[in-house]
């Protein structure tokens, strides 16, 4: 399937905000001195240097692989595939175009999971001439695939054009997600038909040849590609974007952006004015692409944007007035983009001068700066304030310091920062600095976490070092619009993580009964993708297939103080922690399967131990048959006796008021660091009974084993 789209401006311009923070006291030019100041791990240097190779032109992050593009390919080597190996990055193989591309082509690079796309958007097709004779910049993206041929050996599986168009930069900008590829053409002629091309057999999907009518120059298109389009493992076009009454030079996809089903693509209507169109694709068969907003951002030359889904940042720098602004924009109930926070400087008094390259990964922002030893700074959001500001500097100490920090990526805690120089030496050869900016998922991460803005809900997360596995169960409600509303509802998640990130299947369990081993079913109902920017608040965004409902939320611990494992184990010690620190986890009655507890437990130097239990269980009262029930008190060595508390009322993912009543009292003694005893009584239901509960994921009793002196 294949279709060109022309798309009317719908206009939801925003022009107004609700935060703006200035920073003042500083010079605009200057990095703030107070923040703490991050040093890289590592220094990448091209395996070969050489000058003018501008090695790090363009950098792409995905987990533990990372692409290295270097813009000058006379070795046919235009990027280098690394990958994160106990706490370094090596070198694995080298990528190339198949024909030397032209000097000072500037490959564009990006990663998603399997796959890597690398752009030659100064390709000259030979077969693919204009009647004046000119070949030029047909442009060509190569699609690599990381098993292909063997283990880890980025196998070339295709390349994708755009119908060698001349002239159209082809590749200009790439955005792989999933199984998406979104392709810019920023130069490509538009107009009333602008579909023409002097196709090449054998060389990837093509459009094929039409007249051209009141030809609009540099208007620009976007290529929408997907796989196992046409056949398994092939790319098919299925979509071209142009804007219906495109403008000369209006380059359209001069950036972009693609996460999930949103695509945001730059374009700019006059050389100095940009616009972000915002594009969505629908979720019925045969979906497309459809234009949804335009967003009107500031006149500036300069001007960078980033995109993690969940937020969109826009930076543009005046260059008159020396003024750097920043706009953040979340999606509002509405579905539409909103200004959310502007932050900038006063000239000469900031703190937040020109800027350059952004990169954004839940809740962390990146930007390239130079100024003295600092290279990037990094901005995050305030869990508790829900505002970005200012967070920390990222600095270099092993090399001089780059003349111009040129790209940066950022993901799973982990960034990378490319640098040029032009002297003697080292004229414009390249390196890249690799940097840890948030603290790899530990044990201390497990425990009871929750959004702020939607009290009487959370999720409650359990880690098993060993193999990298994270366990979620997420207590919350049915949706307000959905046909059972504001009913108990809960999920569970799981998978591995890796860095400060994980990306977990959703599951949905139902069909039990309250404390009894009738058999229940579980099935996959969507996507998690869960993120720490320290070790007491991260960001949850997530995907549910079956409703149809997807977003994201800041996560900050429930019970303060709890972060104090994390940051122990950070630093690679547990002098300070207390013997019930290990009784964290996921806890279940092997003979009720598909029910559980969730367990957090929050020693004090004063004595008063505190224990949150979150109990997954069954009921009557919900179409679903799903209910959930949480209990806390003091714990006094290794038992409790708490009350226990039903909440019912709230919405799924929305500030909904709810109501909390007790229902009963539990008691829990832990007989060792795998097992428990657990009695209940419901008073108001006549239900109580005992239940010996054992960890619910074998090596979580680990912590709990070294801090009380226990063997396996």
């Amino acid at each position: 399937m294949f279709c060109t789209m022309k798309f009317t401006t719908i206009r939801h311009i925003v022009t107004a905000s609700l935060f703006v923070l200035v920073y003042p006291g500083m010079d605009s030019s200057k990095a703030d001195e107070s923040l703490p100041m991050l040093h890289e791990m590592q220094v990448i240097k091209a395996e070969i240097p050489a000058s003018r190779d501008y090695f790090g032109w363009n950098l792409a992050l995905d987990g533990d692989t990372a692409v290295i593009a270097k813009a000058d390919g006379d070795t046919h080597r235009m990027a280098t595939i690394y990958k994160y190996n106990e706490g370094a990055w090596e070198s694995l193989k080298s990528v190339s175009a198949t024909v030397i591309p032209e000097d000072g082509s500037f490959p564009e690079v990006d990663l998603d999971g399997d796959i890597l796309l690398l752009s030659e958007d100064s390709h000259d097709e030979s077969d693919a001439c204009a009647p004046n004779g000119h070949c030029g910049d047909t442009g060509l993206v190569y699609v690599f695939e990381r098993d292909l041929g063997g283990i880890d050996n980025w196998g070339l599986r295709t390349t994708l054009n755009g119908g060698h168009k001349v002239g159209s930069s082809f590749g200009s900008h790439v955005a792989i997600d999933g199984e998406t590829a979104a392709i810019a053409a920023y130069s490509e002629d538009g107009g009333s038909a602008s579909t023409q091309s002097m196709s090449k057999a054998g060389e990837g999907p093509i459009i094929e040849s039409a007249s051209v009518i009141n030809v609009v120059e540099n208007s620009g298109a976007i290529y929408l590609f997907e796989r196992n389009e046409g056949g398994p493992d092939q790319w098919g076009l299925v979509q071209r974007l142009e804007l219906e009454n495109p403008k000369v030079d209006q380059l359209f996809g001069a950036n972009l952006m693609l996460v999930g089903n949103t695509l945001i693509a730059e374009t700019a209507p006059g050389w100095f004015d940009t616009n972000l169109a915002v594009f969505q694709r629908s979720v019925t068969e045969g979906a497309s692409w459809e234009l949804v907003q335009e967003i009107e951002v500031p006149t500036a030359r300069i001007r960078y944007e980033a995109f993690d889904g969940m937020t969109l940042v826009h930076s543009s720098f005046d260059e008159d007035a020396q003024l750097n602004t920043y706009y953040f924009y979340e999606r509002g109930v509405s579905g539409t983009w909103e200004l959310v926070q502007t932050l900038q400087n006063i000239p000469g008094h900031g703190g937040l001068g020109r800027g350059g390259s952004l990169a954004l990964d839940h809740g962390q922002l990146i930007e390239t700066f130079k100024d003295g030893d600092v290279v990037a700074r990094i901005f995050e959001k305030n869990g508790t304030t829900g505002l970005w500001e200012l967070a920390a500097n990222l600095g270099v100490s092993t090399i001089d310091v780059p003349e111009r920090p040129n790209d940066v990526a950022v993901d799973s805690g982990r960034a990378l920062v490319s640098g040029m120089s032009e002297t003697e030496s080292n004229n414009r050869e390249g390196e890249v600095l690799a940097y840890e900016v948030a603290p790899p998922v530990n044990t201390g991460h497990a425990g009871a976490w929750y959004n702020p803005d939607t009290s009487g809900q959370g999720q409650l997360i359990d880690i098993e070092p060993e193999n990298q596995f994270m366990f979620i169960a997420w207590f919350t409600y049915t949706d307000t619009a959905s046909t059972n509303p504001n009913q108990q509802h809960w999920f569970t998640a799981q998978g591995n993580y890796s860095g400060n990130a994980a990306e977990l299947v959703l599951y949905e369990t139902l069909g039990g009964r309250f404390d009894n081993s009738q058999e229940v079913s579980t099935d996959p109902v969507g996507s998690v993708n869960l993120s720490f920017s320290n070790c007491g608040s991260g960001t949850l965004s997530y995907a549910i297939d079956s409703s149809g409902l997807q977003g994201s939320f800041p996560l900050s611990r429930a019970i303060p103080g709890t972060e104090n494992v994390c940051q122990e184990l950070a630093g690679d010690t547990t002098e300070s922690l207390d013997k019930n620190d290990g009784w964290d986890g996921a806890w279940y009655d092997e003979n009720s399967p598909g029910q559980g507890f969730l367990i957090d437990v929050h020693p004090s130097a004063e004595g008063d131990d505190f224990i949150f239990v979150a109990w997954f269980t069954y009921g009557e009262d919900s179409v679903s048959g799903q209910r959930w029930l949480t209990t806390q008190g003091p714990l006094q060595g290794t038992a409790a006796d708490i009350v226990v508390y039903e909440t019912t009322g709230g919405s799924f993912d929305k500030p909904i008021t709810d109501e909390t009543i007790p229902v009963g009292s539990m008691t829990i003694n832990f007989t060792d660091c795998s097992n428990a005893l657990l009695t209940y009584s419901l008073t108001d239901e006549g239900l109580e009974g005992s239940i010996e509960i054992k960890r619910a994921i074998p090596g979580t009793e680990a912590l709990c084993q070294a801090l009380n002196g226990q063997k396996n």
